[in-house]
């Protein structure tokens, strides 16, 4: 997966599936898609992820959205370990809450 001037393309397991939020018309309308997942590891299902990047690619409105959203979100260490940190503090504060 990369957001590195398109939209990602990945499979749904393991990881980088954790970052894409496919794009079927429910995520489009939510602003929510950055890219296409696929479930399987055999070509069937590869094809549908293309096939959905192909239709999205003729809405060039949509496809734009889609790339820029992928594009702005913030996978950086900082932004990891931030989250780490809230989630252990919510953890002892609910352990000793």
């Amino acid at each position: 997966m990369s957001a590195i001037g398109h939209c990602g393309n990945c499979r749904a397991r393991p990881s980088p599936a954790d970052t894409v939020v496919d794009c079927p018309l429910e995520n489009l309308a939510s602003d929510v898609a950055t890219g296409f997942v696929f479930d399987g590891f055999d070509p069937k299902d590869s094809l549908g992820a293309l096939r959905r990047g192909f239709a999205l690619w003729n809405r060039a409105k949509e496809w734009k959205q889609v790339q820029q959203r992928a594009m702005a979100q913030d996978f950086d260490w900082d932004s990891a370990a931030a989250q780490c940190v809230e989630l252990y503090r919510r953890a002892v504060d609910a352990s000793t809450g």
